[in-house]
C-alpha cells in the first residue's frame, strides 16, 4: 500500500500509524520486515528521513539499500546514464518497497504510474507523511488526549508542504490548529489544500484557523511548531522573519508551559534562536527521535506486515 499523503488515509489508518509509532517509541521490537528489502531513492540531501528509514529497516529485520538519484542517473561528467523508468523496473526485481525523496516530484510520479511496489513519499515537495505521523505521535504521547488541543504553527505565507501535511492529520484527529503567518492570506503548496481542509473539518472535529496576530495564535496554545521557511532556491535563507522569529522575546506572549517543535534542519538565529531550540521548552529532538519510530510504522503499513 502506498503512503504518499496523509489526506489519503482514513482516520482509523492514521490512528493505527500513530499508535504503532508510540508502540515503537517504548523500545518494543518486531521482526516484521524479516526477508523484506527496502530501497531509498533520494535526489536531495537528507539526515532524519534517510537515517531513520535505514535504521528502521534494520531494526525490523529487513535489508536496506540507499541510492542517490543524481549518482545513478548521470555519469561523472554529467552525461546521462540511467533512465528513471529503467531504474524502477530493475528495483522491482530486487526490493519490496521504495522510499523516494525528490523535490521536483517527477520521480514520485513515475514510480506511482509505473511500479507495482508500495511507495512511501519521503518528501516530494507537496507532502511529508512520515514527518506528520512522527509529529502527531509525539504530541499524543506527550498530551494523551489531543482532541481540542491547540497548536500554533508559525510559517511562511507562501505555503509549506510540511505545514499542510500536518494540518491534514491534525484536523483529522481533532486538534485546533492555527497557522501564524506574516500576512492574512495563505497561498498553499497544494492547490486543493483549502478544499480538502474544509471537507476534513466537516467530517472530523478538528479546525484550522489562519491569522497574522501573534497573541491570537499563541493564546492557550500547548504546542508551538516552527517551520524552517524552506524554499527550493539558493536565496531562501535571506528571507527575513521579522516578528515571527521564535526567540525569548517572541515567547513572552506564549503560555509558560508551551512546547516547542521544529522539524529540522533549523537555522539558528533565523527562524528560531539557538537558545529556544535547546531550551527546556523544546521537544525538537524528541521529534527527531520519533522520526525513527514513524519510519518503522510506515514501512509496516506500506508492506502490510504489522503484527
Amino acid at each position: 500500500m502506498n503512503l504518499v499523503s496523509i489526506k489519503d488515509l482514513s482516520k482509523e489508518e492514521l490512528l493505527n500509524l500513530v499508535e504503532r509509532t508510540i508502540y515503537f517509541s517504548s523500545k518494543n521490537k518486531s521482526n516484521s520486515l524479516s526477508d523484506k528489502r527496502v530501497a531509498l531513492l533520494f535526489s536531495e540531501s537528507s539526515l532524519r528521513t534517510k537515517v531513520a528509514f535505514e535504521i528502521a529497516s534494520q531494526m525490523l529485520g529487513g535489508a536496506v539499500v540507499s541510492l542517490s538519484l543524481p549518482n545513478v542517473t548521470k555519469e561523472f561528467d554529467n552525461t546521462p546514464r540511467e533512465d528513471i523508468l529503467d531504474i524502477v523496473k530493475s528495483l522491482e526485481r530486487w526490493v519490496d518497497v521504495i522510499v523516494v525523496r525528490d523535490y521536483t516530484g517527477k520521480s514520485l510520479k513515475i514510480l506511482l504510474e509505473n511500479s507495482k511496489l508500495p511507495i512511501i513519499d519521503g518528501f516530494c515537495i507537496k507532502d511529508h507523511p512520515t514527518q506528520t505521523i512522527a509529529d502527531l505521535s509525539l504530541i499524543k504521547n506527550k498530551f494523551e488526549d489531543i482532541k481540542n488541543l491547540k497548536v500554533c504553527f508559525v510559517g511562511p505565507s507562501k505555503g509549506s508542504a510540511i505545514m499542510e501535511s500536518f494540518a491534514y492529520g491534525a484536523v483529522m484527529l481533532g486538534i485546533k490548529l492555527t497557522f501564524l503567518i506574516a500576512a492574512k492570506e495563505y497561498n498553499p503548496k497544494n492547490k486543493d489544500f483549502f478544499e480538502i481542509i474544509n471537507k476534513l473539518e466537516e467530517k472530523f472535529c478538528g479546525k484550522l484557523e489562519i491569522t497574522d496576530e501573534k497573541n491570537v495564535a499563541l493564546n492557550n496554545a500547548k504546542v508551538l511548531y516552527v517551520d524552517e521557511w524552506w524554499e527550493n532556491s539558493q536565496n531562501f535563507l535571506k528571507m527575513k522573519m521579522g516578528k515571527l522569529k521564535v526567540d525569548k522575546e517572541f515567547l513572552k506572549e506564549a503560555p509558560e508551559d508551551i512546547k516547542i517543535m521544529h522539524y529540522l534542519p533549523a537555522h539558528h538565529e533565523r527562524e528560531i534562536s539557538k537558545e529556544v531550540l535547546h531550551s527546556e521548552k523544546s521537544i525538537v529532538f524528541d521529534q527527531a527521535e520519533f522520526r525513527l519510530y514513524s519510519a518503522m510504522a510506515s514501512l509496516e503499513f506500506a508492506l502490510g506486515v504489522a503484527k
